[in-house]
C-alpha cells in the first residue's frame, strides 16, 4: 500500500519520534515501542495513496474528486456544487474529476469549523479551478477543525488528466466540486457514499467543439 506520509509529513514522522523517544525515559521501552508501532502504523494507513484507473471514455463522464459522503448539493442557475465529507477513515488524496488546464490556484484563509456543517464551506481552504472543454471545474479542498495544511501537487498552467493525484487535506476534511451545468446532467444525490476517481459525479451530453 503506497503511503504519502514520510513525502508529505516528514515533520509528523519526526515529531512523533521524538515524542516516544522521551517517553521511553518514564515508560518501559518494550510497552512504548508497541504503542509507537500502532501510531505509526495508523498514520501511514491514513495517508494511504490509492491509485485509481485512469478511463478511456474520460470526455463522457465527471468523476469524483474524493472519497466521502455527499453532504449538500447546491444548484445556481449556470452549475452544481458538490459538497462531500471526508471522515477520518476515508482516503485523504484527491483526483482530477476530469481532463483539462490549471488556470487558477487560490488559497483562501477561514475559520475551522467541523467540516461536516454545512457553513463550513467558508473555512481555510485552497480553490483549484480546471479549463476544461466543457467548461471550467473548480475543486474546493476545504479544511476541517483541526486540519491546518492543506497540499495540492500541481500549480497553475499544469496540464492534468482524470484520475491523477490532485492533493491531499490531513485529517477530517471537505472537498467541494463545482460542474457547469451546461452540456452536464448530475447523477448523484445528496447521503451518496462516493470514491474518487471511481464514481460518477455527471455525464458529459455532449463536448464543445
Amino acid at each position: 500500500m503506497k503511503s504519502l506520509l514520510f513525502s508529505e509529513s516528514e515533520s509528523l514522522v519526526r515529531g512523533t519520534t521524538f515524542f516516544f523517544i522521551i517517553l521511553t525515559t518514564k515508560f518501559s521501552i518494550k510497552k512504548t515501542s508497541i504503542f509507537y508501532i500502532l501510531i505509526m502504523a495508523f498514520l501511514y494507513w491514513f495517508y494511504r495513496s490509492p491509485e485509481r484507473v485512469h478511463h478511456s471514455n474520460s470526455k463522457e463522464f465527471i468523476f469524483s474528486a474524493c472519497d466521502g459522503r455527499i453532504i449538500e448539493i447546491m444548484e445556481s442557475d449556470d452549475h452544481y456544487r458538490v459538497a462531500t465529507f471526508l471522515s477520518p477513515f476515508n482516503v485523504h488524496v484527491q483526483y482530477y474529476p476530469y481532463d483539462g488546464t490549471i488556470a487558477k490556484k487560490t488559497y483562501k484563509k477561514g475559520t475551522f469549523t467541523p467540516a461536516f456543517y454545512k457553513k463550513s464551506k467558508h473555512n481555510e481552504r485552497m480553490e483549484l479551478t480546471i479549463n476544461t472543454d466543457i467548461g471550467n471545474i473548480v475543486v474546493i479542498q476545504i479544511a476541517g477543525v483541526f486540519v491546518k495544511r492543506i497540499v495540492a501537487f500541481h500549480n497553475t498552467g499544469d496540464t492534468v488528466t482524470q484520475g491523477e493525484h490532485l492533493g491531499l487535506i490531513k485529517f477530517g476534511s471537505r472537498v467541494d466540486v463545482i460542474i457547469p451545468k451546461k452540456n452536464t446532467k448530475l447523477l448523484v444525490k445528496e447521503g451518496d457514499n462516493i470514491k474518487g476517481g471511481i464514481t460518477k459525479l455527471a455525464s458529459v451530453v455532449h463536448t464543445l467543439s
